[in-house]
């Protein structure tokens, strides 16, 4: 009968309260290692802390007592452990011994390994089976970049908290680490900010967890020009990893730390480049790559033009990719999730970028370098003029000596990002058939006017603002409504198209769409092309495949409810919402695309559209949902 060790480690613990006992004692007392140790405490600990860690030991916290039945960990748990095994494990590790010690049967691992199989895939790793004893093969690089994002994947523990990682065996004193590589950083002269000190600490936490586990590097050359500084750094850096962690580290290590430096840090303050020197320091095949993805996403997105401060910080931030791509290492942006479900837009803007760079050089770009893409390309979103819509407005005055510019200058100096003032008049000269702007402000009493008084007052300046508000919700939402009923045909609304995975969904349905001759086979292409580039499962249950086309006869939105869950990439949906925008109607894009997750960021107007079995049904939800959001 199988043994379950976390009762056992559980109810041994129980019987001697108020002992601690140290991880060598455990060790001893239970025969398995230091790691199996961990694992299972920290299983035990999934729901509550029910074994606490102090300077003496382990021992049972005072408050709880021993439950027989420890919690089972699920799908996505077990993944995540035995990857982590098969990680840290210098030989091979029996399958038995993995289901005995997550107590679950053979079967269940077998499943589960189907799942290990696709999640390590893209990290070119294969998982060997052989007389059920399994291992991770594959280069040690590719190992290292595995264990980088199982460890910094928002569905763990990071490295950084105080609970440390199932993916690290051992404390590696953040804080000292951290300290020491300030201090070379500013002895070399470098730039850097705290998402690039984070990143290379993870790479060097992994380098002596590695090479502890004798993992060893297997590059015999570093693909890439390294700088006398960036050698002189890491030089540093590897002796002081020798003497604190007690580890050796070769020449084939410190030239890959050497590398990790040189495409995380800057020699150079960002602030002195511009568009006129910046070809003394990065290579013209760069900045020629950085403009065509300008010129293709202003063309695509009709965003721009981009200025010279943005092409120079742009231009740095390709070129260090570039350099990451090349010697195959990886980066972890820990605003990955926020990015991608805040700003589906601006992240889906970065990924046509990517894949652009892919075009052009064959790198696949990870999720976490689209995002950061992101961050620079919202950026310049966030601060250009050419997303605002102004509200068009007239003011009435009632004098004729020029008192009312005071009024005037006030409103225009308040309100210039939210108004476009068309016209000043006098009330004997404003015609209310001919001129129907978004906003009246009027001196004298009007239908529909804000009434101001000939001397402005703060009150009459917050009622503006209050009824711009308001006039700019209610000009989108009839806007929005107006092309999405456009858009949205009755003889686009399916029902329960379902495939095995996300690609036979789109193929079928894009098949369908194909024979009412809505698009062609390069725009099918397209939608299907983009999906592979990075997941449109932007929103829990919800799926927005989407493509901008040349031979679309006309923009569509095509909608699809399921009854039951359809696999989509990692994840499971309800909602599947296509998008096809033609390129002559391409400036609609982003005014729909925003609008609809505007709509879906809230789950419970998700779960009602789940539910619409009809075109009718569909639009007369929405009507409801934009009414409540007026």
């Amino acid at each position: 009968m199988r043994k379950n060790r976390s009762k056992e480690i559980l109810e041994y613990l129980e019987q001697n309260k108020g002992k601690s006992f140290s991880m060598e004692e455990l060790c001893a007392r239970f025969g398995i290692s230091a790691r199996q140790i961990r694992n299972y405490i920290a299983q035990i600990n999934a729901d509550q802390e029910t074994i606490v860690c102090s300077n003496e030991g382990y021992h049972i916290a005072d408050d709880k007592v021993a439950d027989a039945g420890t919690r089972t960990p699920d799908a996505e748990e077990r993944v995540s452990f035995i990857i982590s095994r098969l990680l840290l494990e210098d030989e091979p590790v029996d399958l038995y011994e993995i289901a005995d010690e997550l107590f679950v049967s053979e079967a269940t691992i077998q499943s589960d390994l189907k799942k290990i199989r696709r999640r390590i895939e893209p990290f070119h790793l294969s998982l060997r089976n052989e007389a059920s004893c399994l291992s991770i093969e594959g280069t040690e690089k590719n190992k290292r970049s595995l264990t980088s994002y199982m460890i910094t994947n928002t569905h763990y523990k990071g490295f950084l908290s105080d609970e440390g990682s199932r993916f690290l065996d051992n404390d590696y004193q953040i804080d000292i680490l951290r300290k020491n590589l300030v201090s070379i950083f500013n002895e070399c002269s470098f730039y850097y900010n705290d998402y690039s000190l984070n990143n290379i600490i993870l790479h060097l936490v992994i380098t002596i967890d590695r090479l502890r586990s004798h993992g060893m590097i297997d590059e015999t050359q570093i693909p890439l020009q390294i700088s006398e500084i960036e050698l002189s750094a890491a030089e540093k850096i590897c002796l002081f990893l020798q003497d604190q962690y007690d580890i050796v580290i070769d020449q084939k290590e410190r030239n890959n730390i050497a590398a990790f430096l040189a495409t995380n840090l800057a020699t150079l303050d960002y602030r002195m480049i511009s568009r006129d020197n910046i070809s003394t320091y990065i290579d013209s095949s760069v900045t020629d790559l950085v403009q065509q993805i300008l010129d293709q996403i202003s063309d695509y997105y009709l965003i721009g033009p981009f200025d010279d401060v943005f092409f120079a910080r742009f231009s740095l931030h390709i070129d260090n990719l570039l350099k990451r791509q090349k010697i195959n290492h990886s980066v972890h942006n820990p605003m990955l999730m926020d990015i991608k479900l805040t700003y589906p837009l601006i992240f889906d803007i970065a990924v046509y970028a990517a894949g652009l760079i892919e075009k052009n050089t064959g790198y696949r770009i990870n999720q976490d370098e689209i995002s950061l893409i992101a961050l620079h390309i919202g950026s310049f979103i966030e601060s250009s003029d050419s997303n605002k819509n102004k509200l068009s407005a007239i003011y009435i005055y009632s004098d004729y000596h020029q008192f009312y510019q005071h009024n005037i200058s006030r409103i225009q100096n308040r309100f210039d990002k939210e108004i476009n003032l068309l016209y000043t008049i006098s009330a004997d000269d404003y015609n209310s058939e001919t001129m129907k702007p978004d906003l009246l402000i009027s001196e004298v009493n009007l239908p529909l006017s804000i009434h101001v008084s000939p001397f402005i007052t703060d009150s009459q300046i917050e009622n503006i603002e209050a009824l711009i508000r308001k006039g700019s919700r209610k000009k989108e939402t009839d806007s929005f409504l107006n092309s999405f009923n456009n858009l949205f045909r009755e003889d686009l609304f399916f029902t329960d198209i379902y495939g095995k995975d996300e690609f036979e969904v789109l193929h079928k349905l894009t098949e369908t769409l194909k024979n009412q001759n809505v698009f062609d086979d390069e725009f099918a292409e397209s939608v299907i092309g983009r999906e592979k580039l990075s997941s449109t499962c932007f929103i829990r249950k919800v799926a927005i495949p989407h493509a901008i086309g040349q031979k679309i006869t006309h923009s569509f939105i095509s909608i699809v409810t399921f009854e039951h869950n359809q696999k989509w990439g990692n994840e499971e949906i309800q909602l599947l919402i296509l998008f096809g925008i033609s390129y002559s109607e391409r400036k609609d894009f982003r005014f729909v695309f925003n609008h609809i997750f505007e709509i879906l960021n809230d789950e419970a107007n998700v779960n009602v559209l789940i539910r619409c079995r009809s075109h009718e049904e569909i639009m007369e939800k929405i009507r409801l949902i934009l009414s409540r959001l007026s």
